[in-house]
């Protein structure tokens, strides 16, 4: 059986969730990301980069919600998603949920993203997260799937 990468990411993700017994630490926070994106579309096959804002709002020690805008080389799309985030450890994460694009040429779309991501540098009051993400969406008929890696630094509320 042959399993797809975002059946892959979203059952690592899962896994994680129901073995972890670990203390989780979630935080409030508002950050920069920037990253790379490599789309599998037929007729989208090239590397793209982007940028946005980024926050965390903390639900408890081990849930947060993260909404983010961001945009495509500029000119190209934006995006704005809202992803449930899950700490079963103190700087391991998973995120996934909604997100919405709008286009240059008026494609205007919902998806689903998914994330597995790690803080590199957890300082008081701010952080560094690396992570790998998964997007799925469609584009007149067709399922866009898209992968990539992302860096957010984020500036904490909070200790």
């Amino acid at each position: 059986m042959k399993l797809s990468l975002l059946t892959t990411l979203l059952l690592t993700a899962f896994f994680c969730m129901i073995i972890s017994l670990a203390h989780g630490q979630a935080r409030s926070s508002i950050g920069l990301s920037g990253g790379f994106n490599q789309s599998f579309h037929k007729w989208d096959k090239e590397h793209h980069y982007g940028f946005g804002l980024i926050g965390n709002v903390r639900i408890s020690p081990k849930f947060a919600i993260e909404p983010a805008i961001a945009t495509r080389e500029v000119k190209d799309y934006a995006t704005a998603r809202l992803s449930a985030k899950y700490y079963p450890t103190n700087n391991f994460f998973v995120a996934a949920g909604p997100f919405f694009w709008v286009g240059s040429d008026l494609y205007n779309n919902f998806g689903f993203t998914s994330s597995v991501g790690y803080r590199v540098l957890n300082m008081p009051y701010s952080n560094l997260e690396l992570s790998v993400h998964g997007n799925f969406a469609r584009y007149k008929y067709d399922g866009v799937p898209v992968v990539g890696a992302r860096a957010a630094f984020n500036f904490n509320f909070k200790k």
